[in-house]
């Protein structure tokens, strides 16, 4: 498959996340560009611009300040749903992380 190809030739690294603690995760979400960084750099994510994600990146803002807000917690809740309704629509099988399973 592609992602593995893209893997195999060091464009990107995967880690497991099992047994890791949140604190570490999100340390560790901090040393690369992921999927829900993408949109925001390219200025498609109207909840965050590229100057956020860098600042995210750099851990220039107290690291607690967005982390148990209102639209964090309710897209917690929601994710379970959406991930099953996403399977189910184009038949696929969706791996989940430990941090975003409610």
């Amino acid at each position: 498959m592609l992602y593995e190809e893209i893997l195999k030739n060091g464009f990107c690294t995967a880690e497991s996340t099992e047994g890791m603690s949140e604190d570490v995760w999100l340390d560790k979400r901090r040393e690369g560009i992921g999927g829900s960084d993408s949109g925001a750099i390219l200025n498609m994510n109207r909840f965050a611009t590229p100057l956020s994600v860098y600042i995210a990146k750099k851990n220039l803002l107290d690291s607690d300040l967005n982390k148990n807000n209102q639209s964090i917690k309710w897209g917690k809740m929601a994710e379970a749903a959406i991930r099953k309704g996403l399977a189910d629509d184009l038949n696929l099988q969706i791996e989940t992380n430990q941090y975003f399973q409610v």
